[in-house]
């Protein structure tokens, strides 16, 4: 632990709930909290008692982390940086590469877009090649000039040329996978085990899931003509997720279209689409049932067939 003052910077006021749990963690079950503060030597049982009960009134210094974490119960595995972080504190070589939030979440944004662009090639080369002509537009939300209160949100629309009709298709792009950081960070701070900090991850992804696409549902059971002639996809492509999803709404009617589509992200080919309880799912064209014509005929994700929607229709 040599030189690790010098690697921490002070970011933030400490999480003191956060604080008290690490504590306890760090003490063990075979201990008081004064053996503890003994075995750290120059440590007060009354300083570690305030800490405890989150009645500590400035930062913990760096040399008390490193005398909490050096004495630690041998049963705890908790890393030394759950400790600094729940203090407020982050490494300053990690600091200085996200120089601000806007920074970090620009570049999510960017991974985010890069993902998306990936999955919609994707999903449009299993249409080229099995012989359909179609046209990909990235969807712009213009909210603030919709004639409705409720914004019908979606990534792309396909138009997909059938044999009489031009189907609007209509793609909500949900590449999510588990968050294995997000995970070692429950399991650390929060006591949860691997399964049940795996179950809060997948708990929360998929609330912002539904709170982001509500309106969507909203819409179709309240205004179900403006999505009349429509169909919706929800596409993912982590099995946990689709699953989820899918648990989620099986017991949902819907009255236009509505599918969810797992695909293989390293093989660039859907594994399934299903459909969801609605009137046009039996009479639906299961598009990816048909056989493929031109295997390997490609595009690439900078081609000209995606173009900008600058309509204000939120539809």
């Amino acid at each position: 632990m040599a030189g690790e003052d010098k690697e921490y910077l002070q970011v933030r006021i400490p999480d003191k709930e956060k604080l008290s749990r690490l504590l306890n963690k760090l003490k063990g079950d075979d201990r008081t909290m004064a053996q503890y503060a003994a075995d750290c030597g120059d440590i007060s049982p009354s300083t570690l008692s305030r800490i405890l009960n989150g009645r500590i009134s400035k930062p913990l210094s760096i040399d008390v982390l490193q005398k909490l974490y050096e004495h630690k119960s041998p049963d705890c595995e908790l890393e030394f940086r759950y400790l600094a972080d729940a203090n407020g504190m982050m490494k300053k070589d990690a600091y200085e590469s996200r120089t601000s939030r806007a920074d970090f979440r620009n570049a999510r944004i960017l991974e985010r877009r890069e993902a998306d662009r990936a999955l919609i090639t994707d999903l449009s080369n299993e249409l080229f090649d099995r012989g359909y002509m179609l046209r990909v537009i990235r969807h712009l939300f213009k909210s603030s000039n919709s004639k409705s209160i409720l914004t019908n949100r979606f990534d792309y629309e396909i138009q997909l040329q059938l044999e009489n009709t031009i189907l609007r298709w209509q793609i909500v792009l949900l590449p999510y996978h588990l968050d294995q950081e997000r995970i070692n960070g429950y399991m650390n701070t929060m006591e949860m085990s691997k399964d049940e900090a795996t179950a809060k991850c997948l708990q929360r992804d998929m609330a912002m899931i539904f709170d982001r696409y509500a309106t969507n549902f909203l819409i179709d059971a309240w205004q179900p003509d403006r999505l009349k002639g429509k169909k919706q996809s929800y596409v993912f492509t982590d099995q946990l997720y689709y699953d989820e999803f899918r648990k989620y709404m099986k017991n949902t009617y819907f009255h236009n279209e509505v599918t969810t589509i797992l695909m293989d992200e390293t093989a660039h080919t859907v594994i399934k689409e299903e459909w969801f309880n609605c009137p046009q799912a039996k009479e639906a064209s299961r598009i990816f049932d048909k056989p493929v014509l031109y295997p390997g005929n490609n595009i690439d994700s900078s081609n000209e067939y995606v173009e900008w929607d600058n309509s204000d229709d939120d539809n």
